[in-house]
């Protein structure tokens, strides 16, 4: 009897976590899902880095970004993704001078730092994929929004106008006004370990290429 009756409580105990499991895996409508993540690699230093001449150098360690989401249904959503990508490019540069008190030419020399910091701010719209297992989450998403470029120019320390200082005769792919507009378009993957925490994976256009964070479910 005692046998019966424990069999009984740890067969309603399995039904009764399993349904849990099964709800809380699946979805809820105005489901909030945050995800912070870097991203590789900071395509504008790569295209400076392919016109490097001796002694210039660049820095910009890639893409640091957040995303959101709110569920609407099992298959869209709407959220936003905020992308922000520093870089920084090094030129030498050097002239003769005429001096007249020695009547011979000096060799002036210094350097420009330009820092081109962007920040896309960008609408986004999600498609999900119909997967079975509820652990993994696979989407299409794409959107449009704000290009945001903090530009600083320095020459020799001292910091200067940046468009005055601006060299465009080498530095085609670099641009000297920055299109006002962003756009990205991506194919992503979420992993949930729990019901609340996992991974995510994303490769696309208008951001970094390749990106992984992680997935918070609220």
């Amino acid at each position: 009897m005692k046998l019966k009756t424990t069999l009984l409580l740890l067969t309603l105990g399995f039904i009764v976590l399993s349904e849990n499991t099964s709800i809380a895996q699946d979805f809820t409508p105005n489901t909030l899902i945050i995800q912070p993540y870097v991203g590789v690699p900071n395509m504008k230093r790569w295209i400076y880095d392919t016109e490097y001449t001796e002694g210039n150098s660049s820095k910009g360690f890639g893409h640091v970004g957040l995303t959101g989401e709110v569920r609407i249904s099992k298959r869209f959503g709407l959220g936003f993704d905020a992308i922000y990508s520093p870089f920084t490019r090094t030129e030498n540069y050097s002239y003769s001078k005429y001096n007249q008190v020695t009547d011979t030419f000096d060799i002036i020399s210094g350097s420009r730092v330009f820092k081109e910091n962007k920040l896309r701010l960008i609408a986004k719209a999600y498609i999900h994929f119909n997967v079975k297992n509820p652990m993994w989450d696979l989407y299409l998403s794409g959107g449009v929004g704000a290009n945001i470029v903090f530009a600083k120019a320095y020459k020799d320390g001292q910091q200067v106008n940046y468009q005055e200082n601006f060299n465009s005769s080498n530095e085609g792919l670099i641009l000297r006004n920055p299109f006002p507009f962003s756009g990205r378009i991506c194919f992503g993957a979420r992993y949930f370990f729990s019901d609340y925490i996992g991974v995510n994976f994303e490769t696309g256009f208008g951001g970094p290429p390749f990106s992984c964070g992680l997935s918070v479910r609220l």
